[in-house]
């Protein structure tokens, strides 16, 4: 059976989709996780598209440690972690939900890069049969090509979900270290969560969602006078980024440690692999321009919080990585990361970094022997945290914090 055919199985047999969004930054069933919208959105177009697609019931994989503990008991142990933790999920969500494994899928797109990532499917179908779950099926389509197995517009509401939660989630950090109020943010990014879910599964216009969502945080009292605290961009692994339990709710230590989270966009693959494309393979650059002015018109709603900020030209990425001496523009997240880290440094978004990735992470491993060499040409520090999920790695960061603080400080004077 090809991977299409296989799609089309489940597509036309009504199923239960197990769509993994590992997307949370510490605030469990809150804002825009992509498998919540695309569950919107099946229900949304049901009756305007082909009537097979009518009656998915989409489940989100929450990652929890039993997911993790459960995955690592079929798999090898050897494996990288993200893998492990969304077929545990699976694993975890058929049996609480007491889903039929043979009407259920698990949408899993992927792509060729310098990563495991494409094995991924494998694994999982692997870790099904072995758990007993036979007939469940993995769907590994091309993830710059799901319009092509996708129903109408769902994979642009896919995207537009993303660039609305990175949004969401940066206005939420920007403001939170600088509340007067503590709590403050949290309730606007309640009030967000609802105001967009509520526009996306009731085909109510977005922009005017997010211009309200927008106006939560502007109404917010923060002090926007004092110094800004020390910011540390997260960069490393997609999966492990966004994701508490993979990485010990690291977002909550920075928070406590009294420094700014500063997070790249979701959306930040999707245009590395359209830039790749032209690049190496002299593909148009129509689409990827498409999707950043898409962008750019979200970024401009909430410029009078985040300023200047918004996500980085990857033309300018991938010249700054070649002015360093990085001229191999590989596919995947070691470029993604050393163009956004040589970014952010030129362009002072940051005072330090944060490179967090799964044990035995090869792009992982790569950016970080690199990074030590950009930590001593830019004399900014960059903390590597590899997480296997044992230990307390995240601690490392604290002297990191105080002595970046006091280096502030005394430039400061």
């Amino acid at each position: 059976m090809s991977l299409d055919e296989a799609l089309q199985i489940i597509l036309l047999s009504r199923p239960y989709v197990l769509f993994n969004a590992g997307i949370n930054l510490g605030i469990q069933e809150k804002l825009l996780e992509q498998g919540a919208l695309v569950y919107s959105m099946f229900e949304l177009e049901a009756d305007e598209t082909d009537l097979s697609y009518a009656g998915f019931k989409t489940i989100v994989l929450n990652s929890t440690e039993k997911d993790l503990s459960t995955g690592y008991r079929y798999a090898n142990g050897g494996e990288c972690m993200p893998a492990v933790a969304i077929a545990g999920g699976v694993i975890e969500k058929v049996r609480q939900e007491k889903l039929d494994p043979a009407r259920t899928g698990l949408y899993l797109p992927t792509l060729c890069m310098a990563c495991n990532f494409p094995q991924f499917p494998i694994l999982a179908d692997m870790v099904f049969k072995e758990a007993g779950l036979q007939g469940l099926k993995v769907a590994r389509i091309n993830s710059m090509k799901q319009g092509e197995a996708l129903p109408d517009n769902l994979p642009i509401k896919i995207f537009e979900a993303g660039v609305l939660a990175s949004l969401v989630y940066k206005l939420y950090f920007r403001i939170k270290p600088y509340e007067l109020k503590k709590g403050s943010s949290e309730l606007a990014l309640h009030a967000a969560e609802i105001l967009l879910s509520h526009a996306f599964k009731n085909g109510l216009d977005i922009r005017k969602a997010f211009k309200e969502v927008c106006s939560l945080f502007t109404d917010i009292k923060w002090d926007k006078k004092s110094k800004r605290k020390p910011r540390l961009g997260i960069l490393g692994d997609f999966y492990v980024k966004y994701n508490e339990v993979v990485n010990q709710n690291l977002q909550g230590l920075i928070e406590e440690l009294d420094a700014e989270l500063v997070i790249p966009s979701f959306t930040e693959m999707t245009f590395h692999f359209f830039d790749v494309d032209a690049a190496v393979h002299k593909d148009s650059l129509r689409h990827m321009k498409i999707l950043r002015m898409f962008e750019q018109r979200y970024e401009k709603m909430a410029e009078e919080i985040l300023a200047q900020e918004g996500e980085p030209d990857w033309h300018e990425c991938v010249q700054l990585m070649q002015d360093y001496g990085l001229l191999h523009y590989l596919p995947g997240e070691t470029s993604i990361n050393c163009g956004r880290a040589l970014y952010s440094i030129v362009h002072k978004r940051v005072d330090g970094i944060v490179h967090v990735n799964p044990m035995f992470c090869c792009p992982g491993v790569v950016s970080s022997s690199i990074f030590r060499k950009v930590q001593q040409d830019f004399g900014l520090p960059i903390i590597d945290l590899f997480y296997d999920g044992t230990g307390q790695p995240n601690k490392i960061l604290i002297p990191h914090l105080h002595y970046l603080k006091q280096k502030m400080i005394d430039k400061r004077g």
